[in-house]
């Protein structure tokens, strides 16, 4: 009896405790990594990362700012082509070789850089609410390289990490431009479709499965996303790199992985290097991405029109163009939206190519006797016209006497035409040889026998004669 009136008391007691501690405090369920936060007013995020971090850095703070968000501090750790083995490398050495980018409240939003910081010095320098890992372009896609160094990443973040609330995010970049040919771009056989389904894969198999990421944020998908609109696959600088359009969306995948709402964004760079009229496309890759983020959906219906009632409708036309020939100038396609009349890809004039590509057909061979006649027919324009071929004027051995060697002998011939065109061997004409051999002392023939534009042949005879002789 006094022991279950001792464990009574002992439940009893926990029961008090339980109730006044915050439950974040034995949180132990894991958020999926699938599903962006709410609600939140403000963060701080650093990356652990390379160039690729730096670019979709570039715009965060001003898009969170628009979205809503007060309090930011957005920081980047900088290797160029920094991978998971590397930054590890870095991490056991407590190596002070990083690049640091920071944008905060303090700074008034500018990006201000210090050089030469070791990892945990700015896995310390803030409260981060996010720390984001990533692999470096190359190695994106291949799962292999998602190894020991991956996990010795992630638990040294988890164990540094400024506050127990501090979550693990994984940056998921983008495959390369259709056009970039760097030999990096190799492993993956110079397909971007196989490097993001490779990139998809790695993240699904060797990311997700890791408990302690918490989200993932997949900027790839929304960049391949856009690739899918009318902007097309035009958001690289270097084929590798994002331009200040990829920027844009990259930064602002972030933002809406970090719980904010996107749709009354409207912030824009002052160089008009991203215009109001993409925002719907953009905005709609974005959403897409993270309502999908391992699967690219065909954004080919949205215009740039500013108003979102037709947006998710297929509202383009195109209105063809044609080809430039040789004698007239052509025009490219003209994309258009039909709901608000704004043209989205202009046509432009293709100059017309002043040089015919002729295909000749032989209607009439010419002969020792008379000219011949074929057709030129432009492969761009169709223009025709008729070509004489003239007939064969002169024909002769360049040499009629030959030394005796004890090896066949092959002679030379100069055939020309009736407008003194030389005529080609194996072209125009070919050479038979009699059956004697063309090696013992004599006289022996050769025979022109003429082929393609020429008809006919023409028999000549030359000589073999002892070494001393002329």
């Amino acid at each position: 009896m006094k022991f279950k009136k001792f464990l009574a008391a002992v439940l009893a007691a926990l029961s008090v405790f339980f109730l006044f501690v915050p439950a974040t405090a034995f949180e132990t369920a894991r958020q999926d990594p699938f599903q962006s936060e709410e609600g939140k007013s403000d963060f701080k995020i650093l990356a652990i990362g390379n160039s690729y971090s730096d670019d979709a850095f570039n715009f965060l703070y001003s898009l969170a700012k628009s979205a809503g968000a007060k309090n930011i501090a957005i920081g980047s750790l900088d290797v160029p082509a920094c991978d998971l083995k590397t930054h590890r490398k870095n991490a056991q050495g407590d190596l002070p070789v990083y690049r640091y980018s920071k944008w905060s409240k303090e700074s008034g939003g500018k990006k201000r850089v210090v050089r030469d910081i070791s990892l945990l010095s700015a896995i310390k320098d803030e409260n981060w609410d996010y720390i984001s890992l990533q692999q470096a372009s190359a190695l994106s896609g291949i799962s292999k390289t998602y190894n020991a160094d991956f996990d010795y990443l992630v638990k040294y973040v988890s164990k540094n990490r400024p506050m127990k609330t501090t979550k693990i995010c994984w940056f998921m970049t983008w495959a390369y431009a259709k056009n970039y040919r760097n030999e990096i771009f190799k492993a993956y056989h110079f397909s971007q479709a196989e490097m993001y389904k490779a990139i998809c894969s790695a993240v699904s198999r060797k990311v997700l499965v890791n408990e302690k990421i918490n989200l993932l944020i997949p900027v790839g998908t929304a960049i391949q996303n856009m690739r899918t609109g009318y902007i097309g696959d035009n958001l690289n600088r270097d084929g590798r790199h994002l331009n200040k359009i990829g920027k844009y969306v990259a930064a602002m995948t972030f933002v809406k992985s970090l719980g904010f709402s996107i749709e009354e964004i409207g912030w824009l760079p002052k160089d008009n290097s991203v215009s109001a009229s993409y925002l719907p496309a953009i905005k709609k890759a974005v959403n897409d991405a993270v309502e999908q983020p391992l699967k690219v959906t065909n954004e080919s219906s949205v215009c740039n029109h500013e108003s979102g009632e037709n947006v998710r409708f297929n509202t383009l036309s195109v209105k063809k163009g044609f080809p430039a020939t040789c004698v007239k100038d052509g025009l490219t396609d003209e994309i258009y939206c039909k709901v608000c009349k704004n043209i989205i890809s202009s046509s432009k004039v293709v100059p017309k190519n002043e040089n015919h590509k002729y295909k000749y057909t032989v209607l009439r061979p010419a002969t020792v006797k008379g000219d011949g006649e074929m057709l030129a027919v432009c492969s761009r324009c169709k223009t025709e016209k008729l070509l004489k071929i003239s007939s064969v004027k002169k024909i002769k051995l360049l040499k009629t006497s030959y030394k005796y060697t004890g090896k066949p002998i092959n002679v030379s011939v100069s055939v020309i035409d009736s407008a003194g065109k030389k005529l080609k061997a194996g072209e125009d004409y070919t050479l038979l040889y009699g059956i004697d051999g063309r090696t013992n002392v004599g006289k022996h023939s050769v025979k022109v026998v003429f082929k393609n534009k020429y008809f006919g042949k023409a028999d000549l005879e030359f000589k073999i004669v002892p070494k001393g002789q002329r």
